[in-house]
């Protein structure tokens, strides 16, 4: 029972690494209760102001763009409370958060208050799990093959790890 939930829990049992698994949780636990708006609650429910409804909707018009974004949540969501591709769910969720925050700002003004703390607990997180990021921000050098620079990262990230 111990392995089980150790796997699902974080390995390393710090104070920081509770609060990375709370700062998750949370971040999962709103991301799955949102996923579902606007598919099961009509937007004429939500009592939003005129101009915002009908921003919303047209985005819900497209056909494609909030079904993404919601099934890009309902995904995220899964992935942080089980504690599975949490780094991935990051990459994708971060154009999402991006937009709640702006929206909030912009079209229903007061908001931004209510998205803040998701985009802060997204960029803990990212922070968090910076080590899995190393690949992307690594530039490619002309005639490098891709072994060699696998190889050159990990005894990048290997250092990294030994002088922390």
């Amino acid at each position: 029972m111990i392995k089980v939930l150790s796997y699902f829990l974080n390995r390393d049992f710090s104070p920081l690494s509770w609060v990375e698994m709370g700062a998750r949780f949370y971040l999962g636990y709103i991301m799955l209760i949102n996923a579902p708006v606007g598919i099961t609650i009509p937007l004429e429910d939500l009592g939003l102001p005129e101009h915002a409804y009908l921003f919303i909707k047209t985005l819900w018009d497209t056909g494609y763009l909030m079904h993404l974004a919601k099934g890009i949540e309902l995904v995220a969501g899964i992935a942080f409370v089980t504690n599975l591709f949490v780094p991935l769910s990051l990459i994708l969720l971060a154009p999402v958060m991006v937009n709640i925050f702006c929206i909030g700002f912009t079209i229903l003004p007061g908001a931004w208050k209510h998205s803040l703390p998701l985009v802060l607990i997204t960029l803990f997180l990212a922070y968090r799990n910076r080590a899995a990021y190393h690949l992307l921000f690594v530039p490619v050098r002309t005639g490098q093959t891709t072994n060699d620079q696998t190889r050159s990262c990990d005894s990048n990230i290997q250092s990294t790890f030994k002088t922390a």
